[in-house]
């Protein structure tokens, strides 16, 4: 009796454990993860390649400027190596050597024996020379090992550890350290994005101008004070316009009176800017002005409107970031739009400028 008591109980059982299956199996298939990427375990990680590929196809279209933001949201999600060097390259295009060395030798490094060693090596060592930075010269004899004895000892006095071009440690010819690599970049950057040297952007100054206006044999001093707000469009050009009082001092006739006269100066200008060093501390400008000008007579309350073309050649030298001062020489001609019109002299004079770049 026990028996089949005891089989009747184990049937029931799995009679019950059939049918809890067939009612939970939809909840359970429903819940469990239908692929390898699924499931409330799987995560889901962006190593960076897609920031990587989409950095490359920028490049390949030649818009390192671009490309450059994606390279380093790769590396920030990335320890692809390869990236390093591909963003070197963009650096390189763009003219920025100093980075594009970074990337070189953090490359270099981490890869010694890559395939493409040898030429990014080469890319490096010639950044190196273009820059000031080291590099090897053409006539260098082999390097030593570590454990060779040099050739002399080293000078007490040099200013840092550094080798010359004979494989020879002098004080004069000093090795540039890591921090005055680091301080020329920082300096070169500066000067690219300051729009006063190398950069583009806005530029507020003020100035001071005097002037002489020679017509029949007399001169006529004046001086005009005002502001300009400049637009730097390139690394090398300017656009700029400019506001200010114009005065010319008692005179032998401005118009048909014997007596001062001042009123507003209108100027629209462009300049050229020819650096003299690398970072555009110190630069030439030249470039034509055109200038508006409505004046009074005071005695008689009547207006002159002259339209004064000039052509204008200066020097310029910035101070730190962007603050600048500028001299320059102007020479021209004073066009009456009055009755009778006509070229009415010549105008000629210089202006002193103060500049402040605006990030």
């Amino acid at each position: 009796m026990t028996g089949w008591k005891g089989r009747i109980a184990i049937a029931l059982a799995t009679g019950l454990a059939a049918v809890s299956v067939s009612v939970w199996s939809p909840t359970l298939a429903n819940a469990a993860p239908k692929r390898k990427d699924e499931g409330p375990l799987f995560t889901q990680v962006d190593t960076g390649q897609r920031a990587a590929a989409d950095a490359r196809a920028l490049a390949a279209k030649g818009q390192c400027d671009k490309a450059l933001e994606a390279f380093d949201q790769a590396l920030r999600l990335s320890m692809d190596v390869a990236v390093l060097r591909d963003r070197g390259l963009c650096h390189e295009r763009l003219g920025h050597p100093f980075p594009a060395m970074d990337d070189y030798r953090a490359y270099l490094t981490a890869t010694p024996e890559a395939s493409d060693s040898e030429s990014i090596r080469a890319r490096l060592e010639r950044l190196e020379v273009e820059t000031g930075m080291g590099g090897p010269s053409p006539s260098a004899p082999p390097q030593k090992s570590a454990e060779d004895v040099p050739d002399e000892p080293a000078v007490s006095d040099e200013l840092a550890p550094g080798t010359s071009d004979t494989g020879k440690r002098t004080a004069a010819v000093a090795k540039k350290t890591y921090d005055d690599e680091e301080a020329a970049y920082s300096k070169y950057d500066q000067a690219m994005s300051s729009p006063l040297r190398r950069g583009t952007g806005a530029i507020f100054g003020i100035y001071s101008d005097g002037r002489g206006w020679t017509y029949s044999g007399t001169t006529v001093p004046s001086f005009e004070l005002g502001a300009s707000v400049r637009w730097a469009v390139s690394s090398v050009s300017t656009l700029y316009g400019e506001i200010g009082y114009v005065s010319y001092e008692e005179s032998e006739g401005i118009g048909s009176a014997s007596v001062n006269a001042s009123g507003v100066a209108l100027g629209l200008g462009y300049e050229v800017r020819v650096r003299l060093d690398e970072n555009a501390s110190n630069s030439f400008l030249l470039g034509p002005l055109i200038e508006y000008q409505y004046v009074t007579v005071s005695a008689s309350n009547t207006g002159l409107n002259l339209l004064v073309p000039e052509g204008k050649l200066g020097y310029r030298h910035i101070f730190g970031y962007g603050f600048g001062l500028e001299l320059t020489g102007e020479a021209g001609t004073a066009i009456a739009l009055a009755s009778g019109g006509g070229v009415d002299g010549v105008v000629w004079g210089g202006s002193l400028a103060l500049l402040l770049a605006i990030r």
